[in-house]
C-alpha cells in the first residue's frame, strides 16, 4: 500500500470514529439515522461477508414481517446490512436480539420460500435433471425460467413427495447462504463474546454512506416510491367493483368467442394422437383416468391392443370406480394416489387439478358425475381446497359472480391471454389530432358538448379533478371553454356549499402557483394529496401556523389573526404560502382569485373589513372528512370507513384518467397522476384480464404501451362530429390539448413556433386541425389545405366567430392580426376575406374589434 492509499484509509477510519463506532472482530455497530424523506435507515456494520449478512438479513426481514404488514427494503453487503423503515420505534432494535440460535433456522426456512434464492436453486436442480429441456436442441434461458416457475408452482402442494423441493431448500440455506457461520455468530452474541453497540447519528457515517448510494439507485431505477403497504392498500380492487365503475353490463367481456373456440380445439383428445404404447402411457399421465371408450376416441382402435400389453407389463392398471359401467385405466405408479382419493388432500389436489387442466370449465355436479366417490358436499370442499391452492379460479366466461363455474388457472390464463392478443390486434392507430378532438369532447370543450349553469360547472370540474393548472388559467381559459356563460359566482357557491374543494401546489422554480379542483364526494382521488400533506407539515415555511390550523379546525382569518397576534394583512400571505405547499385550503375560491389580482385585492381591502373571505382548514383534515359543517367541524360525505369503494384509490384514478383522456400511457400518468406508472400499470393489466380495458397502439406516434376502454378504441377510429356553426377554440395550455405534453407537435410546419402558452390557440373543425394562432391572434398559420380556402359558405364567419371567442376569453378590446402564414395579413386572400366581413386595415395588419 502506497502512502496516498494509507493516508486515505487512515482518514476514512478517523472519519468513521468521529461519526460513530468502528466495527471490529468483537464488536457489531448498529447505526440508525433519518433521511430527508423522514425514513429511518438502520445499518448493521460488521465484516462477516455477504453470504452471512444475506442470511441474517432474510431472518431479520422475516421477523419484521411478523410485526408489520409489509416487507422492508434490505441490502446485504460484505461489510454489513441496511434496513430502511418508513416508521421508527426505538423498541424495534430489540428485533436484533429476537433472531437467535433457537429460531434462526425456522425464520430462514420461512424467508427463503419467498426469496429468489429458492427459485434459483430449484431451477438449477431441475435443469441438471433434464426436466426443463424437451428435446436435444438448445432451450432459451427465459423458457427454462418459465418452465421452472411452473414446475415449482405445481410441486409446492406435494413438497413432501417431491425430493427436488427439499434439496432446493437445503442448497439455498447451506450453499447460497452461510447458515452455519450465522449460527456461530449468534452464539457468540448470546455468550457475550461479541458485543452489539447502538448509535444514533444525525447523518450517515462514512461506512453507512456506501449503503445510501445503493438505496438511492434502487429508488431511481425501481419506481417512484410507494412502500409495499401503500401498494397493497391501493391495489385492493375486485372484479365486481371494477365492472360497476366501468359500466356494469356494458363493459367488455374478458374472453372472446374466438378464444373459447381455440381453447376447445386445443383441449380436444384428437389434438395430440398417440403413436405407440409409450405415447399411450404419457397420455394417461397427462390426462388422468380414462375409460376404454375414451382411449379409443383419443388414439383409435389400436389403443386397445396397446392397452393389453401395457397391463401385462405393469405400466398401466385398471381402476374400479363405484357405480361406473366400465373400469378406467391409469398409470400404474399412480395407483396409491387413486386408492387414497378422496380422503387424502394431496390426492384430491393431484387428481382434480389434472381433471381441471383438461376441461374448459366444470361445476361441483360435474365432479360428482366424474368421480362418484364424491358427493356435492365433498365436491364443494374439494373446490375450496383447489381455490386455496390457486389451482382453479372462477371461469372468466362465467355469466356472473354468483355462477359456480370453475376453470383451471392454467386454462383461464390462456383464455385471457388469447383474448387480449385478439383485442390488441383489432387496434389500429389514429392520428394524435383525432385523439385531441376526442379529449375535448370528453372534457366538454367542443362546441355542442359545452355545459351550462352550476350543475354544468360541477360536471366540468369532475372531468378535470386532480389536474394542477396555473391559477390564472382556470377562470380565463379552462372553465369558460367548457361552461357557456361561465360565472365566478357559480364556482364560489360550489366551494362554499362543500361540493367542490381545491388544493394548491407550487414548485420552487415556478413563479405562479397551480390549483387542482376535486369533488368532495370523490375522496379516493384527493386522498393521495391529503396523505402527502401529512408528511410535509414538518418541512413547511410556517410550521406553527400549519399546526394551529390543523388543530383548530376550519377558522376565519380574523380568528387566526387573534390566535397568532398577527395582523390579517400580514397573516394572509403566510396562509397563501401554506396553500401553495398543499397544507391548507379554503372553503371559498375568492382568496386565491384576489391573490392573483393584486388590484382587486386592494379594492377589496378598501371596501370591506371583517373576518375575510372563507374559512381556512388543514388539507389533512380531509382524510376522514368530505368537508366542513357550519360550525367548522369535519363531516363525512363519501360513505363509511372500510367500505369497499374506499379501498381502491388506484382504481379510481385509473377510471378517472380513462374518463378524462380516453387513453392512458406512461407519459400521461407521469404528468397527471399522483401514483407512479408501475402502480397504475398493475391495475390496468388486471382490468385488461377482466376485459374492461384493451392494450394497443391506439394513437400514432405515442408510447406503444397504451391502455384504453373498448368504447374509446372504437370511438377514436370514427371521425368526430362537426358543428357547422362554429370552430372549436382550444387554448394551447388547455389540458384537452395533448400536444407538447404527451404527444409531439406536428412536424413540417414552416415558421410555426408551437408552445403551450396561454396566448396560443388551436382552431379545430371536428377532428381536423385548421389553424394555429399565436400571441392572441398576431400570427395565424393554416395547418390544413381546406383552411386556405375561405370562399366556402360561412367559413369566414366561423373564423370571425373564433376570433371573437379569443377576444372575450383573453379580456381584450381588439385583436390585431399581423401575419397569415408568414405574410402580411392585409395582403393575403384570407385577409381580404376578413376585410369583407368587417375587419379593419391598419397598415399591413388587420384589426378585429370586440362585438357586443
Amino acid at each position: 500500500m502506497d502512502a496516498a492509499a494509507s493516508e486515505a484509509l487512515i482518514g476514512h477510519i478517523r472519519a468513521q470514529h468521529r461519526a460513530s463506532f468502528l466495527p471490529t472482530d468483537r464488536r457489531i455497530v448498529v447505526e440508525h439515522y433519518r433521511d430527508v424523506m423522514n425514513q429511518t435507515h438502520m445499518v448493521i456494520h460488521n465484516f462477516f461477508g455477504r453470504s452471512v449478512n444475506r442470511a441474517w438479513l432474510l431472518a431479520l426481514q422475516r421477523q419484521f414481517e411478523l410485526l408489520m404488514p409489509y416487507r422492508l427494503y434490505g441490502n446485504a453487503k460484505d461489510n454489513g446490512i441496511e434496513i430502511v423503515l418508513p416508521e421508527w420505534d426505538a423498541s424495534w432494535l430489540r428485533i436484533l436480539s429476537q433472531v437467535s440460535t433457537s429460531n434462526v433456522e425456522t425464520l430462514l426456512s420461512e424467508a427463503v420460500t419467498g426469496s429468489p434464492l429458492l427459485a434459483v436453486a430449484f431451477r438449477k436442480i431441475a435443469e441438471t435433471s433434464l426436466l426443463l429441456a424437451r428435446s436435444f436442441t438448445r432451450t432459451p434461458m427465459w423458457q427454462k425460467r418459465l418452465r421452472s416457475e411452473e414446475l415449482l408452482r405445481k410441486a409446492l402442494p406435494f413438497g413432501a413427495q417431491f425430493p427436488y423441493l427439499g434439496e432446493a431448500m437445503r442448497e439455498a440455506l447451506h450453499e447460497y447462504l452461510s447458515y452455519g457461520e450465522l449460527r456461530r455468530m449468534l452464539e457468540a452474541v448470546e455468550e457475550g463474546r461479541l458485543e452489539i453497540v447502538v448509535r444514533e447519528t444525525p447523518y450517515p457515517s462514512p461506512l453507512a454512506s456506501q449503503f445510501m448510494a445503493d438505496y438511492v439507485n434502487m429508488r431511481i431505477y425501481e419506481g417512484d416510491g410507494l412502500d409495499e403497504s401503500t401498494r397493497r392498500q391501493i391495489l385492493q380492487i375486485n372484479q365486481a367493483l371494477a365492472r360497476d365503475l366501468f359500466g356494469g353490463e356494458k363493459a367488455g367481456q374478458a374472453v372472446s368467442e374466438e378464444a373459447l373456440t381455440q381453447m376447445q380445439a386445443s383441449l380436444s383428445p384428437q389434438a395430440r394422437e398417440p403413436q405407440g404404447p409409450a405415447d399411450l402411457v404419457a397420455l394417461l399421465k397427462t390426462r388422468g383416468d380414462l375409460t376404454a371408450g375414451e382411449l379409443v376416441k383419443a388414439a383409435g382402435e389400436r389403443s386397445l391392443a396397446w392397452l393389453g400389453g401395457l397391463e401385462e407389463r405393469g405400466a398401466v392398471a385398471a381402476l374400479s370406480v363405484p357405480d361406473a359401467e366400465e373400469p378406467r385405466y391409469i398409470a400404474a405408479d399412480e395407483a396409491e394416489l387413486y386408492a387414497n382419493f378422496p380422503d387424502d388432500p394431496a390426492a384430491v389436489l393431484f387428481i382434480l387439478g389434472r381433471y381441471a387442466d383438461h376441461r374448459m370449465s366444470f361445476t361441483e355436479a360435474d365432479l360428482v358425475e366424474r368421480y362418484p366417490q364424491l358427493d356435492l358436499v365433498h365436491a364443494a370442499d374439494a373446490v375450496r381446497l383447489l381455490l386455496d391452492r390457486q389451482l382453479i379460479q372462477r371461469a372468466p366466461h362465467a355469466s356472473g359472480e354468483d355462477e359456480r363455474l370453475w376453470t383451471s388457472a392454467q386454462v383461464a390464463a390462456k383464455l385471457v391471454r388469447w383474448s387480449v392478443r385478439q383485442a390488441r390486434a383489432q387496434a389500429e392507430p389514429a392520428d394524435a389530432i383525432r385523439w385531441c378532438s376526442q379529449i375535448a369532447l370528453l372534457q366538454h370543450a367542443l362546441p355542442g358538448s359545452q355545459l351550462q349553469g352550476g350543475e354544468g360547472l360541477l360536471a366540468a370540474i369532475g372531468k378535470l379533478q386532480g389536474i394542477f393548472l396555473p391559477l390564472s388559467h382556470w377562470e380565463t381559459l379552462i372553465l369558460p371553454a367548457r361552461v357557456q356563460g361561465y360565472r365566478k359566482e357559480d364556482l364560489d357557491l360550489l366551494c362554499a356549499t362543500g361540493e367542490v374543494l381545491w388544493i394548491g401546489r407550487r414548485e420552487e422554480e415556478e413563479r405562479e402557483g397551480k390549483i387542482a379542483f376535486f369533488l368532495a364526494d370523490d375522496k379516493a382521488l384527493y386522498e393521495p394529496y391529503v396523505e402527502a400533506a401529512l408528511r410535509k407539515e414538518a418541512r413547511s415555511r410556517h410550521p406553527r401556523l400549519a399546526r394551529l390550523v390543523r388543530e383548530g379546525g376550519a377558522s376565519f382569518l380574523t380568528k387566526l389573526s387573534r390566535e397568532t397576534d398577527t395582523r390579517p394583512s400580514e397573516l394572509l400571505p403566510a396562509l397563501i404560502d401554506l396553500a401553495w405547499e398543499g397544507l391548507v385550503s379554503n372553503d371559498q375560491f375568492a382568496p386565491l382569485r384576489l391573490h392573483a389580482d393584486p388590484a382587486g385585492a386592494r379594492r377589496h381591502a378598501q371596501g370591506k373589513t371583517g373576518s375575510g373571505l372563507g374559512r381556512w382548514y388543514a388539507v389533512s383534515s380531509l382524510l376522514d372528512a368530505g368537508g366542513h359543517d357550519d360550525n367548522g367541524e369535519a363531516v363525512r360525505t363519501s360513505g363509511q370507513s372500510g367500505e369497499p369503494d374506499e379501498q381502491s384509490p388506484a382504481l379510481a384514478w385509473t377510471k378517472h384518467l380513462l374518463d378524462t383522456y380516453g387513453m392512458v400511457n406512461r407519459e400521461l400518468v407521469a404528468k397527471v397522476s399522483p401514483y407512479p406508472w408501475d402502480v397504475l400499470q398493475g391495475v390496468l393489466r388486471q382490468l385488461e384480464d377482466w376485459g374492461l380495458v384493451t392494450r394497443g397502439a391506439f394513437i400514432r406516434g405515442l408510447d406503444a404501451l397504451q391502455f384504453a376502454t373498448p368504447a374509446f378504441r372504437d370511438a377514436v377510429k370514427r371521425p368526430a362530429g362537426r358543428d357547422e356553426g362554429q370552430l372549436a377554440v382550444l387554448s394551447a395550455a388547455d389540458p384537452a390539448n395533448p400536444f407538447g405534453l404527451i404527444a409531439d407537435w406536428p412536424a413540417g410546419s414552416k415558421g410555426v413556433s408551437f408552445a403551450r402558452k396561454p396566448g396560443n390557440f388551436l382552431l379545430l373543425d371536428g377532428d381536423k386541425w385548421l389553424y394555429w394562432i399565436e400571441n392572441n391572434g398576431k400570427r395565424v398559420f393554416s395547418l390544413s389545405p381546406e383552411a386556405e380556402d375561405l370562399k366556402g359558405r360561412g367559413r369566414t364567419e366561423r373564423l370571425q366567430a373564433a376570433f371573437q371567442t379569443i377576444i372575450r376569453r383573453q379580456k381584450l378590446v381588439k385583436l390585431k392580426l399581423d401575419a397569415w402564414n408568414g405574410k402580411a395579413a392585409a395582403e393575403t386572400e384570407a385577409g381580404r376575406a376578413l376585410l369583407s366581413e368587417g375587419a379593419e386595415r391598419q397598415m399591413r395588419s388587420l384589426v378585429l374589434w370586440l362585438k357586443t
